[in-house]
């Protein structure tokens, strides 16, 4: 990856926001939002734990790890 070549690792940070308003309004949950920061409730969180570690992190490091690059999925959880 050209960044790479110049000496630098990039990291991605994807917090997974369309795919978990897409989950949440499907389970009939209505996102809120303050200020364009999303408020996260415990039925909220259920659908955002699924998300994550699921759907985003997996595809994101496959687009990644497709392309060349060398990357592994984390979530908050992943380090307790």
């Amino acid at each position: 990856m050209l960044a790479q070549a110049g000496g630098l690792n990039p990291i991605v940070v994807h917090g997974g926001g369309p795919q978990i308003d897409r989950r949440a309004h499907a389970a009939g949950q209505e996102g809120h939002l303050i200020q364009g920061m999303r408020v996260t409730d415990e039925e909220t969180m259920e659908v955002v734990e699924w998300c994550s570690p699921a759907r985003c992190s997996r595809t994101s490091s496959g687009l990644i790890n497709a392309g060349g690059g060398k990357a592994v999925g984390l979530t908050g959880a992943t380090g307790g």
